[in-house]
């Protein structure tokens, strides 16, 4: 596709469109740097320049600038007031633990699209991390409404842990590792759940053994469920 691109680039040097695609090459290449400088060719080309200042937003954030992130999305919204702009600032400032900033902007966001299910999803990660856990709930709830995503699932179990509602967190955990094998993990968690917090040994016990057959070695679960099998003894 690079190689496509310098040749479109020759035919046609005045299309903002070439830098701008050749960018997103490079940004799926992992090379935020090289993306960075084909935006800013296309940015002297008469672009839409909404479009290019939230790859710019984006380019930064991988670069771990996260100010020059930010204030790339906030003139993409200067530009085209989409609350996908509004978001993604609000997504940089929650990463640097600029939690007020982070909601002014989701709020923003919020009254452009109230039922966006990304807005409220990162809402709910922002409330969580600042411990207010039935809040977040509720915005993990309105997320899923319209997106169903594991890991909103995956949030909303945590955050049932928080508030110690632990059957309906097992619940959670049970239907993400039984849609995606991926989540096998997740046993041992439900293991943890069941020893520390339900006190179920015998369910302990279970879920770290079907753990233990998916993993080749977890030195820390193999102690737990010796400790556990002890319980049971007794």
């Amino acid at each position: 596709a690079l190689n496509a691109h310098k040749d479109i680039a020759v035919s046609m040097p005045d299309r903002w469109q070439v830098n701008y695609n050749a960018a997103v090459i490079y940004m799926k290449l992992n090379d935020p740097v090289k993306a960075e400088s084909e935006l800013n060719a296309a940015l002297r080309k008469n672009p839409r320049r909404g479009v290019v200042y939230g790859a710019l937003g984006a380019a930064y954030a991988l670069m771990g600038k996260k100010d020059d992130a930010a204030a790339a999305f906030k003139k993409a919204f200067k530009e085209d007031s989409s609350a996908a702009a509004l978001i993604n600032a609000g997504d940089v400032y929650l990463e640097m633990g600029r939690f007020e900033e982070a909601m002014n902007y989701y709020r923003d966001a919020s009254a452009l699209e109230p039922e966006n299910p990304l807005m409220r999803y990162n809402l709910g990660l922002l409330l969580y991390r600042k411990g207010d856990y039935k809040e977040a709930l509720e915005e993990f709830n309105k997320s899923k409404r319209a997106w169903d995503d594991i890991k909103v699932s995956l949030c909303e179990a945590q955050t049932l842990i928080r508030l110690g509602q632990y059957e309906d967190a097992l619940t959670l955990f049970k239907n993400a590792a039984e849609k995606d094998t991926n989540y096998f993990y997740l046993y041992k968690h439900m293991g943890i759940i069941y020893e520390i917090y339900v006190g179920d040994m015998k369910k302990a016990y279970e879920y770290y053994n079907i753990y233990l057959s998916m993993v080749k070695e977890d030195k820390d679960a193999e102690s737990w469920i010796q400790i556990v099998k002890t319980r049971l003894a007794r």
